[in-house]
């Protein structure tokens, strides 16, 4: 991820300092130094903090296709010994499991990067079901890679 940049930039425009956003997050200088340099990463929750503490939205602290990518590498179980190109096939072999509309859905958003909005309006189903459509399918992906 490469989202450092984007919280450089947030942090000055609100006009704190690192040491001052530090405190707010009850973490050190050197972590949001380390995040800014992107030496480190920062987890969902922390965000939503900085984002509310820096008046931004969640979104710009991610650049979209990272936010994506972040979704779906949720999939993955910590304990999958697979390689890359065998992650690749089995998620090939997994999308052939899944009804048509399922599948629309899940490659529309993790390999074009379309909105949950965008995806609704093709398939005529609302944001909120194209959410919960996605989340279950990324249930079943992990499930189906925990058998591997």
């Amino acid at each position: 991820m490469n989202n450092g940049p984007a919280l450089a930039r947030l942090r000055a425009s609100a006009g704190m300092s690192q040491e001052q956003l530090a405190q707010r997050l009850h973490v050190s200088r050197e972590t949001v130094s380390k995040w800014e340099t992107n030496a480190r990463r920062y987890d969902r929750r922390t965000a939503g903090e900085i984002a509310a503490l820096l008046g931004a939205d969640i979104g710009e602290l991610y650049e979209e296709n990272e936010e994506i990518l972040y979704e779906l590498s949720g999939c993955v179980p910590r304990t999958c010994a697979l390689r890359d190109e065998e992650l690749y096939a089995a998620l090939n072999v997994f999308l052939r499991t899944l009804k048509e509309k399922d599948r629309g859905i899940f490659v529309r958003r993790y390999y074009f990067s379309e909105s949950a909005g965008e995806i609704g309006a093709i398939y005529g189903i609302t944001e909120g079901a194209v959410r919960t459509a996605l989340t279950r399918m990324r249930k079943k992906y992990r499930k189906y890679l925990e058998g591997k």
